[in-house]
């Protein structure tokens, strides 16, 4: 319903739509479509080697209450902050919800998921639906 109230208000040929699927599979191709559609340099292709800002989930939630509570991260030097954030912290995708929640989860948003399809026609509903995003490590 978003992505449709964007399109009336500002039509097709102001927009862009993309995937995080896709960029993590190919940013520079991404990168560079948004590039064009900005009508800057498309042929620019930053250096995407290094990951910033990966969502990460705490290993123990006393942990990092403790560690917000006390503000040691500002306090701290970036060559401890960085081996402390991997021992506190682990990868997003190192938790995935229960078989029953994401079937629930599925189901309420597959009309959604559905109607998005058809307005950008691309098959969202074979990928989003399916466990290989969840799983994907």
């Amino acid at each position: 319903d978003q992505i449709e109230r964007y399109l009336a208000r500002f039509g097709a040929a102001q927009m862009q739509i993309h995937f995080h699927e896709d960029f993590s599979r190919d940013p520079l191709q991404v990168m560079g479509a948004i590039f064009r559609f900005l009508g800057v340099d498309a042929g620019f292709a930053p250096d995407v080697s290094d990951r910033h800002m990966e969502a990460r989930v705490p290993r123990s939630f006393w942990m990092k209450n403790a560690l917000k509570r006390t503000g040691v991260w500002g306090t701290l030097p970036e060559s401890l902050r960085k081996p402390l954030r991997r021992m506190a912290f682990q990868k997003r995708n190192a938790m995935a919800p229960i078989p029953a929640d994401r079937e629930r989860l599925v189901e309420y948003y597959r009309d959604d998921i559905g109607k998005l399809s058809k307005l950008l026609d691309r098959d969202l509903l074979t990928v989003w639906l399916s466990h290989k995003i969840i799983s994907r490590r």
